[in-house]
């Protein structure tokens, strides 16, 4: 893997400087969280009060999710896992939350959330049993978007379930778009903290 190397060869066009108030630590997670969640919002293209079911919100691009999705004054409701994570998230806005323990207990959750209604899309990063509870908790016409690398659909079986389901994999979706990158990849809301 070419990011645990002690050198790296990087494309030109993709290379920014670094603002002197940002550690090398902030630095090296912007790419990744922000412009995922950026790329992700975008093709999701959602606005006003619609419903979005952010998964794993606790963790980097979940949260850079829920502030994105706070930023478009989206409807949010975020998973998490531990306790604490549902209040380190509450503490940050997010008052509609489901555990991502279950993928059942999790849909059941998001439904009795939205008062029997369905979401208008997900953002998903968890595998197995969350990709099918994520695409069963859309309503019509919803789009799933899957960050995650393990479990991925097939167009076919996406089809099957009738969800608009979308795999965004930032390592192929960067180099085969860098002037994107570059020019929207970064275009993310300041932060509210």
């Amino acid at each position: 893997v070419g990011c645990l190397a002690s050198r790296a060869r990087a494309d030109s066009r993709l290379q920014v400087r670094k603002p002197s108030a940002t550690s090398f630590e902030q630095a090296s997670t912007l790419v990744s969280t922000w412009g995922t969640v950026h790329a992700g919002f975008e093709r999701l293209r959602l606005s006003g009060r619609r419903a979005l079911l952010v998964h794993a919100a606790a963790g980097g691009v979940g949260l850079a999710a829920t502030e994105y999705a706070h930023w478009l004054q989206l409807s949010l409701v975020g998973s998490a896992g531990a306790p604490w994570k549902h209040h380190t998230l509450r503490s940050l806005g997010c008052r509609r939350l489901v555990s991502s323990r279950h993928a059942g207990a999790s849909v059941m959750g998001l439904v009795g959330l939205l008062r029997g209604s369905r979401a208008h899309a997900a953002l998903n990063s968890l595998s197995a049993d969350f990709i099918a509870a994520s695409s069963a908790a859309l309503g019509e016409r919803g789009r799933l978007e899957e960050i995650g690398k393990r479990g991925v659909w097939s167009d076919g079986r996406a089809a099957a379930a009738g969800v608009a389901y979308a795999v965004l994999d930032m390592a192929t979706e960067v180099p085969s778009r860098p002037g994107w990158f570059l020019r929207r990849g970064f275009q993310v809301p300041a932060p509210r903290l």
